[in-house]
């Protein structure tokens, strides 16, 4: 059991609670029921059944985002983007129907997505993976490349990796979300709209998701908007 007596939780307000390894316990990704007790009686209890790495549940199942200390709602979820830390190496633009931009040999158009070292130091991308499936976190791995801080590296969601080692072998499309991982580890994810329209970028305009003004891959991110923009 995980005593609580000390702390305090304002009127209508969340306090996250972080199960560290050494700690009372911890919870199963094959699932199980955590319970909440007041004087040995149990006044509350959650069910959660075998899930993916990232998911996150309630009483009604499934959330559609985690939403850690806010509402289990879609402006919980914009809340907790903003005052979340960002990992190292971050997803930071997409776009899942490409016909203008990038042309490989000035005649070839395929997906893109850049990731971007938010970090004060160097990164080594051969530490890391892409992948479009959550099943399996190793689909594309980043060649032996050393990002500096504040720089991007764009791979040609082409499925053609014999075209060279910034081709994935597989696309992207609207709906679907692209994940970061290192050492088999999801750390970082980003969900491409369903209404993302051709030639339209999304990725992060600081630490928010949005539908990008204009395409800058390469670049940093200017600004966006929450719905969808043409760019």
């Amino acid at each position: 059991a995980l005593p609580l007596s000390g702390l305090e939780i304002p009127a209508d307000g969340y306090l996250p609670i972080i199960l560290e390894d050494g700690g009372p316990f911890g919870l199963s990704e094959m699932g199980e029921t955590v319970y909440l007790t007041h004087n040995g009686q149990i006044i509350s209890q959650l069910t959660f059944p075998a899930g993916k790495t990232g998911e996150s549940f309630d009483a009604n199942g499934a959330c559609a985002f985690p939403t850690p200390g806010h509402a289990n709602t879609e402006e919980g979820y914009i809340a907790s983007l903003k005052s979340a830390a960002l990992p190292e190496l971050t997803i930071n633009e997409v776009m899942a129907a490409n016909g203008a931009y990038y042309a490989v040999n000035y005649f070839y158009y395929y997906d893109l997505i850049e990731v971007a070292n938010t970090s004060s130091h160097s990164i080594d991308l051969n530490d890391y993976y892409l992948t479009d499936d959550r099943d399996s976190t190793n689909r594309y791995y980043f060649p032996d490349v050393t990002l500096e801080p504040g720089a991007f590296y764009v791979v040609y969601c082409s499925g053609l990796p014999e075209k060279g080692e910034n081709h994935a072998p597989f696309g992207i499309g609207a709906g679907e979300t692209v994940y970061l991982a290192k050492h088999g580890i999801f750390i970082d994810a980003l969900t491409i709209p369903a209404d993302v329209q051709m030639n339209e970028s999304f990725g992060r305009s600081g630490k928010m998701p949005v539908y990008l003004d204009s395409v800058t891959f390469g670049k940093e991110n200017g600004s966006g908007s929450l719905t969808g923009v043409a760019c």
